[in-house]
Formats: C-alpha cells, sequence, structure tokens
C-alpha cells in the first residue's frame, strides 16, 4: 500500500529517473530490448507472467550466445546456497586477488503466482539449466 501511495505521488519522477538512466526493462517506461535473434518484439498482456518470461527468454537466449570467456553466469540457487564460495570464484575469474568476507546463506523460497504456458516454462528452464552448467565451469 505504501509503495502504490508512494508511486502515485512520485511515479512521474521514478519514470523520468528510470528513462534518464535508460533502465526501460520494466515499470512505466517500459521498452523492450530487440535483439538480433528475436527480430519480433514480445507482445502480449504486461500484466501477464507469459509477457515477463518471453523477455527473460529472450534476454538470456542472446547472453547464452555471447563469448563463454567474458561472461559468467552465477546460478541464483548456488548464490544463496554458498555466497562466500560463489563470490570467491568471480573474484578469482576476474583475476582479482582480494578476500571475500562471510556471507550467510540465504534460505528464503517464494511462490510464484499466476499462470504461465507450460511450453515456455519448459524453454526457460532449459535456459537456466545451460547457464547454471555453464556457470559451474
Amino acid at each position: 500500500m505504501l509503495l502504490l501511495a508512494f508511486l502515485s505521488a512520485y511515479g512521474w519522477a521514478v519514470k523520468e529517473y528510470m528513462d534518464w538512466l535508460a533502465h526501460h526493462e520494466f515499470g512505466l517506461g517500459h521498452k523492450p530490448f530487440r535483439f538480433a535473434s528475436t527480430p519480433e518484439l514480445p507482445s502480449g498482456d504486461l500484466n501477464s507472467l507469459d509477457y515477463w518470461l518471453e523477455l527473460w527468454i529472450n534476454h538470456y537466449r542472446e547472453a547464452l550466445a555471447l563469448d563463454p570467456h567474458h561472461l559468467h553466469f552465477v546460478a541464483y540457487e548456488a548464490y544463496c546456497a554458498a555466497p562466500q564460495g560463489v563470490l570467491q570464484r568471480i573474484v578469482h575469474a576476474a583475476g582479482v586477488d582480494m578476500a571475500v568476507p562471510a556471507y550467510e546463506a540465504y534460505s528464503k523460497v517464494r511462490e510464484v503466482e499466476g499462470e504461465v504456458s507450460p511450453e515456455r516454462l519448459a524453454q526457460a528452464q532449459e535456459l537456466y539449466a545451460e547457464m547454471a552448467a555453464r556457470g559451474q565451469s
């Protein structure tokens, strides 16, 4: 409720700030990215999970096509389970010599509400598994 009141009162400022940052992935100034591999922009109801899952698929399909020598994927579950170990691997991959502070594992799990196309969900899960596997190497 407080967030809605804030956005009602200051939504124009939030949109202006996010537009200034060119942060159009979501929100009041949403503009989907167009990648070479996805010539058609997503369409449909912006209030549906299918729309946002399609955007997610487009972004990460494009990311998986990038040079793997310059891109490191981090699985959310791996980071939550062992943040210090994951951060240490990132520091090592970046060629930085530094100690990583100890962080506690995070185990909060939230159920997603709403319906999504089973085919689209399977496609997203396949991409996520590929990214997670690449992140382990």
